[in-house]
């Protein structure tokens, strides 16, 4: 089990490297680390992850966008998409993720330079994020 104190450090870590190379923000997909970062291991029910999306900048602002926003996490903000409809497990978990991916990065000014993780990005996640 990850502590949150462990993650936030982990943060500072990888945003000072960030910082040396010039990237002013990222967003990271993967799962896996998501949970390095966050201390949040997003489940697999029922036979797969819901996509997510951590976003981390430089300077400290960070904010998770899931299917669920239980448990505690090393982040600033949690933006939550909706995971079923009407009881019924949405058939398009990736469009649900993208629209409040889109209303929150509205808010992220001032980032010229973004990394991301090629190999995890969805694309219909990376032409919102690089717009």
């Amino acid at each position: 089990m990850l502590t949150l104190e462990g993650c936030r450090k982990r943060q500072a870590r990888f945003c000072e490297r960030l910082t040396k190379e010039g990237i002013d923000a990222v967003v990271i997909t993967d799962y896996r680390d998501i949970y390095y970062f966050t201390g949040v291991l997003l489940s697999a029910y029922p036979a797969f992850h819901f996509p997510s999306l951590l976003y981390m900048e430089t300077g400290g602002n960070t904010w998770l966008a899931a299917n669920t926003d239980v448990g505690d996490a090393a982040v600033d903000e949690r933006v939550v998409y909706s995971s079923q409809v009407m009881y019924t497990m949405n058939p398009d978990p990736m469009r649900g993720l993208n629209a409040v991916v889109a209303k929150r990065l509205q808010a992220c000014k001032g980032v010229a330079c973004l990394g991301w993780q090629q190999e995890s990005m969805p694309k219909l996640l990376a032409d919102t994020v690089s717009d």
